[in-house]
């Protein structure tokens, strides 16, 4: 996987190859993360999370207010 920035709104444009790094990689930030080896690892990023729907945003947004209690 390259470190170039990249954007994208449509799925379809990924190889299978890219897709399959774009997951594995987020399996490892997440073990990472969990294990809290690297906390600052998106410091300074930009994340952007695209919902199917109001329900599903309201629903995760509710998790992390959850979570901050």
């Amino acid at each position: 996987m390259t470190n170039a920035l990249r954007h994208f709104t449509d799925l379809s444009i990924l190889t299978p190859q890219i897709a399959r790094a774009i997951i594995d990689y987020a399996a490892i930030l997440k073990t990472t993360f969990k294990a809290e080896q690297n906390s600052k690892s998106f410091v300074g990023k930009t994340l952007v999370m695209i919902f199917k729907n109001r329900l599903h945003a309201l629903a995760f947004h509710l998790i992390l207010e959850c979570k901050s209690w």
